[in-house]
C-alpha cells in the first residue's frame, strides 16, 4: 500500500496498524541524548536490530 497525503486512506492505515497492534522494531542499545554521537557510530556501523532510541 501506498501512502499519501489524503485523510481517508491515512485513517485506514492508522485503523490497521492499531488493529494488528504494528510495533516498530528497536535496537537494543539505547542512548542519552548525550550520547548522540555514540548512537550515530552504532547507526554508521549496522546492521541493526531495529530503529535506535535517543531518551531526553
Amino acid at each position: 500500500m501506498f501512502v499519501r497525503s489524503d485523510g481517508a486512506q491515512l485513517q485506514k492505515v492508522t485503523e490497521i496498524v492499531e488493529r494488528a497492534h504494528v510495533m516498530p522494531a528497536v535496537d537494543p542499545h539505547r542512548f542519552t541524548l548525550a550520547q548522540a554521537d555514540d548512537a550515530l557510530r552504532l547507526v554508521a556501523r549496522g546492521p541493526l536490530l531495529g530503529k535506535v532510541v535517543l531518551e531526553v
